[in-house]
């Protein structure tokens, strides 16, 4: 099926041998629709695309919102910092599938553009690194917070890493038995070492 619209992020996501989901975002001034389409490489490698569903519709997007996603369990769960409403802004975390009410966020006390997030699976655990204002002030820092999905899609354990006047990009890494954290702020590049226990 011919997708409709325009993809302003993508995020691919293994779901088993050679297959995946394909995450898109169609980011608008108005509403900004998430898109979710399987795609299998058939025994040659020859990609073969399932049908473009629209999974959610955010709000308003940012000129850098940009998607993400990681599996939680057998399930993806799409993240997505983005205004929440008119006045708010926040990361929108649901699971492709499950939530398409009332999905969770983490709720940001300003805006922020670009508003960078990571994720990966870190000792076994489906794991977030992201950006977000410190305070509600238009000069407040910026904080690189880490933390970890459990299977309803809401983030525990959370704890701050890093802070910044401002912070640029973070990337997350992991060989199964260690991880990384790496965060690019106005200092200089930064990093963090995830041991698994």
């Amino acid at each position: 099926m011919a997708k409709r619209g325009r993809a302003t992020s993508t995020a691919l996501l293994s779901t088993g041998p050679r297959q995946f989901i394909v995450l898109t975002l169609d980011g608008r001034l108005g509403m900004s629709p998430v898109h979710a389409i399987s795609l299998e490489l058939n025994a040659h490698g020859k990609p073969i695309l399932g049908e473009d569903r629209v999974v959610y519709v955010a709000g308003p997007a940012e000129q850098h919102s940009s998607l993400t996603g990681v599996l939680v369990g057998q399930h993806p769960v799409a993240l997505l910092p983005i205004s929440k409403t008119t006045v708010d802004f926040g990361m929108l975390v649901f699971r492709v599938g499950k939530d398409t009410d009332d999905p969770p966020w983490i709720d940001y006390p300003n805006g922020l553009d670009p508003a960078p997030v990571a994720t990966t699976t870190v000792c076994g655990l489906p794991t977030v690194v992201f950006v977000r204002p410190d305070t509600g002030e238009v000069d407040s820092d910026k904080v690189v917070e880490l933390g970890w999905l459990d299977e309803q899609g809401k983030l525990r354990d959370r704890q701050v890493l890093d802070r910044d006047r401002a912070i640029f990009h973070v990337a997350i890494w992991s060989d199964g038995l260690t991880g990384s954290v790496v965060y690019a702020m106005s200092s200089g590049l930064r990093g963090r070492r995830l041991i698994c226990r």
